[in-house]
């Protein structure tokens, strides 16, 4: 199941838009067949014990990869699930104007 978080609105190579945090969980048996909205493997999974472990409780936090910024993350919306379930993050960034694939400043990461 993947669940979409708006992370933060800011302007990436001249376009103006918004980083959106994807976070995908999975039971470990189930890892090896998720993927990115691309069609990629997840890569780098974690489970959530390992993040309350890294957070020291529920929360804790990522770095954006567009912008750098420390962003706050939750864990209580997979409360519901065993901890040795996996969490994979993917960041996107979603222009708020479609930009063509032939545009130089297409977002790439």
């Amino acid at each position: 199941m993947s669940k979409d978080f708006v992370v933060e609105k800011h302007i990436w190579k001249n376009i103006p838009g918004q980083t959106v945090l994807k976070v995908i969980d999975a039971a470990p048996g189930d890892w090896p067949n998720q993927k990115d909205p691309a069609g990629n493997p997840l890569r780098n999974p974690v489970t959530i014990a390992d993040l309350k472990k890294r957070f020291s409780g529920i929360q804790g936090h990522l770095v954006n990869p567009y912008t750098n910024n420390q962003v706050l993350v939750d864990l209580s919306n997979w409360s519901h699930l065993d901890d040795s379930t996996y969490l994979g993050f993917v960041w996107v960034f979603q222009p708020d104007v479609p930009v063509s694939k032939n545009d130089p400043h297409y977002p790439t990461s």
